[in-house]
Order: C-alpha cells, then sequence, then structure tokens
C-alpha cells in the first residue's frame, strides 16, 4: 500500500498526506485525524528514500564515542537511540579511541554519509584542534561533555552541550571522605591531558584546600582500563605516606583499585575507602559495593538527542549548556 492510494481514500492530494506525516502542524487537525486513522488500518509504513527524497533529510545520525568498552557510554548510546527510534531516525555508531586523527577522519566518513546530525561524546573528543573540526561541519551538533566555551566555536550549523555537572560530583565525594575523618586522600585520575581529568582535579584541590589540605597524592591511569585502576592503587598503597581513603574519576578505575586493595589483604574501607564515579551497572554488585557518584548516562543520551532533534527541526535554536546535577550513591566502601 502507497501514499497515493492513502491520499485517494482520504479524498486529499499525495502533498497532504505527505504533510501530514512529515510536517502535521501545516494540515488542518480535522484532516491530519482521517489520514492518521487511514495509515492505522492500512498499516502504512513511509518509505525511507522517498521520505528522505521529500525532506531532504536521511533520518541518520551519527553516534560519535571514545569507546563503547566502557559501560557509560553503552549506555549514553542507549538513550540516544531510544529517543531517535521513537522519532524515526536510525543511528550509526563510531569510535575514535581518543584519537584526534582518527576523529578527523570519522567526521570525513560522516559528512559523506550526509547524516542529519551528530551526536559526540567523550572529553577526549575535545582536544587540541577539536574547534577546527567543528567549524568544518555544517550539520547540527550536540556534544556530551561541558563546553564553557560553546558561545565562541564557529560552527555553521546548530550546536549545544550536555554533561553530569562533574565538579558538583566531585566536591561531594570529597566533603564525603573529609566527614569522614579522612585527611590523608588520595586521587586516581584518567588521563591527564582530558578536560575530565583537568576539571575533578580543580574541583579536589579546591575542597581540600578549604579544608587546609594538600593534593598531593595522584596517580593517572586510563579511563578505559580496570587493569590501570590496579596498578595506580598499587602506587598509592606502596608509598610511605599511605592514603586511608582514594577518589577515582571513573568506576572503572575504582573497580580495579578495589582488587589491588583486597589482594593486598586490605579491609574496605576500614583501611582504605573508596569512591567511584559514573555508577556504572556492576557498581551494585562489587565486593564491597562501591560507592559512587551517579551520573545518569541513558537520561544524558535522551535528552541529547532531544536537544539534537531541536536543532534539526528548528536552525534557529539557541545554542544551550545543560549540567545535569550529580548525586553520591554511599554502599559500602566508604
Amino acid at each position: 500500500m502507497d501514499i497515493k492510494t492513502i491520499a485517494a481514500r482520504a479524498g486529499v492530494s499525495i502533498a497532504t498526506v505527505s504533510r501530514a506525516l512529515n510536517k502535521p502542524e501545516l494540515v488542518r487537525p480535522q484532516t491530519r485525524e482521517r489520514i492518521l486513522q487511514i495509515v492505522t488500518e492500512m498499516n502504512y509504513t513511509p518509505n525511507p528514500l522517498a521520505k528522505s527524497l521529500l525532506t531532504g533529510r536521511t533520518y541518520t545520525i551519527a553516534l560519535v564515542f571514545p569507546t563503547l568498552r566502557n559501560p557509560y557510554f553503552s549506555q549514553l548510546a542507549e538513550g540516544c537511540e531510544a529517543a531517535l527510534s521513537s522519532s524515526g531516525y536510525t543511528t550509526s555508531i563510531f569510535s575514535f579511541e581518543e584519537e584526534v586523527p582518527k576523529q578527523q577522519a570519522i567526521f570525513n566518513n560522516i559528512i559523506q554519509r550526509h547524516v542529519d546530525g551528530i551526536i559526540l561524546a567523550g572529553s577526549g573528543s575535545l582536544q587540541e584542534g577539536y574547534q577546527q573540526i567543528l567549524a568544518g561541519l555544517d550539520i547540527p551538533i550536540v556534544v556530551v561533555e561541558d563546553m564553557p566555551d560553546l558561545d565562541s566555536i564557529p560552527v555553521k550549523a546548530g550546536i549545544s552541550c550536555i554533561n553530569i555537572d562533574d565538579c558538583q560530583g566531585t566536591r561531594m565525594a570529597i566533603q564525603y571522605l573529609l566527614q569522614k575523618g579522612h585527611t590523608e586522600i588520595g586521587v586516581i585520575t584518567g588521563e591527564p591531558q582530558m578536560l575530565i581529568t583537568k576539571r575533578r582535579l580543580e574541583a579536589t584541590d579546591e575542597v581540600l584546600k578549604k579544608a587546609g589540605l594538600s593534593l598531593n597524592q595522584i596517580v593517572s591511569g586510563s579511563y578505559i582500563s580496570i587493569e590501570s585502576g590496579y596498578r595506580c592503587m598499587a602506587t598509592l598503597l606502596g608509598r610511605q605516606a599511605r592514603v586511608t581513603a582514594v577518589f577515582t574519576f571513573n568506576d572503572l578505575l575504582a573497580i580495579g583499585a578495589l582488587n589491588a586493595a583486597l589482594d593486598m589483604g586490605l579491609h574496605i574501607p576500614r583501611d582504605v575507602a573508596v569512591i567511584g564515579f559514573d555508577d556504572i551497572p556492576i557498581t551494585p554488585f562489587t565486593r564491597p559495593r562501591l560507592t559512587t557518584v551517579h551520573s545518569p548516562s541513558n537520561e544524558i543520551g535522551i535528552k541529547a538527542a532531544e536537544m539534537l532533534l531541536d536543532h534539526i527541526n528548528d536552525p534557529s535554536t539557541p545554542r544551550r549548556r545543560v549540567l545535569v546535577p550529580a548525586e553520591l550513591i554511599i554502599r559500602e566502601t566508604c
């Protein structure tokens, strides 16, 4: 069954049926309801190619993530896909593994595919030179990261950003450790050059300074490696001035840190307390259960998709910088 048959049964033109399906606000309510009733009765599914030719859109969105090995990004992708599929869009997922040259190659590929928009996630996507890369794109973009310089990026189409308020989350974690009486607090970070690392270090230092303490116990690993969290914890615990609490900048690092402490025969949290960040699905099932900062990645993915659709549907949509509140989830490791 095709759109021509629907138009004949409804007593309207093919163009009116098309508007009712794609731009319903342009069709009178009574006419639109009649058309939609016939569409339902006939179980009509629009031809994607015909729809693309009619609207000038491909109804495809590119999701560009640094990795899917971190469950945070998997949940983010699920949220994006849920919101986009309900609006008739399909997604293509790309991973650049934190490498800027690979990111440029991916964007060249995306441009050739003529996607309608991009959701770009991860601090690694905003390394040196990213402004020039984004400026070369002529399609709407939503970045899942905090971009204080959002208004200065000279992109040709709409751009917005959304992220967890990780400075707030970091402050909550460090303040909680201080409330528990810890003064020797260590930090395990991911890659030092990333914005997320710099932000969270600054927030940690800010809270410690207010308490009259110094941030001098720092070890850097990799955000996608549990093993690096293990090595970093072993380093911290092997130092002469051993820490009594450790804040890790994500949960994968925290899981590695927990295992290192347990393998050294330490009791958690009596000998050393641990707090992670993200609240990935496995954290309630670690032993002991991980205390962490909750980042609602699935909900952030849904919101990022909605923001992108706003830019696609209305090019005049203003740029938005959204920070989602964090929450400290207290379990057994602190």
